[in-house]
């Protein structure tokens, strides 16, 4: 989900939390300031090369990112790459590279450049996260992690909710697909 929260970061900060549990879906937002945090976790029956080609490969990506999210595979390296995001909505445009490396049973991720175009929206600093699968029982717990911050504070109750609900679509967009990949 990536880079997800850091576009929709620049339009949320708080300080609260947010903690849900549903049926094999667990979620968090943690908001302060200028910094969100959120994690997820769901449980998946699969085997582990299939899972981590789900979470890592490009091709796989472009499947469960959002539809309004153009990407693109910018540059690839040996158990790397940097994958282009673009997303614009009315006359804010943001544009932001991604490094992800495969690391054994966790891709992590790393913002490398952004930019944007929007009038009195913050700048996203930085944002890093990873995926990671931990063997449960018959399966694996598939773990996200993200942290994003900005350089001020733009809080908009009703923005902060669509990141929330963004959020939530985008990890559970990500479960959906790697329960049907793996079946």
């Amino acid at each position: 989900m990536l880079s997800l929260l850091s576009f929709l970061l620049i339009f949320s900060a708080a300080n609260d939390t947010l903690t849900v549990n549903e049926t094999n879906l667990t979620y968090e937002f943690i908001k302060q300031d200028t910094t969100l945090i959120f994690s997820s976790s769901f449980f998946a029956q699969c085997d582990s090369s299939t899972l981590i080609s789900i979470l890592y490969d490009f091709d796989h990506l472009q499947k469960f990112i959002p539809k309004d999210f153009n990407i693109e595979l910018y540059e690839k390296g040996d158990g790397w790459y940097i994958v282009r995001y673009h997303f614009s909505i009315l006359i804010f445009h943001l544009q932001s590279d991604y490094k992800r490396i495969l690391r054994g049973n966790q891709v992590d991720f790393e913002m490398v450049s952004v930019s944007k175009v929007a009038p009195s929206v913050p700048t996203i600093l930085s944002s890093n996260g990873y995926y990671r699968m931990k063997k449960f029982n018959d399966g694996y717990m598939i773990e996200y992690y993200q942290l994003s911050t900005t350089n001020k504070t733009a809080f908009n109750r009703i923005l902060e909710k669509k990141v929330e609900k963004r959020a939530i679509s985008f990890v559970k967009n990500l479960k959906e697909y790697v329960l049907f990949t793996c079946h």
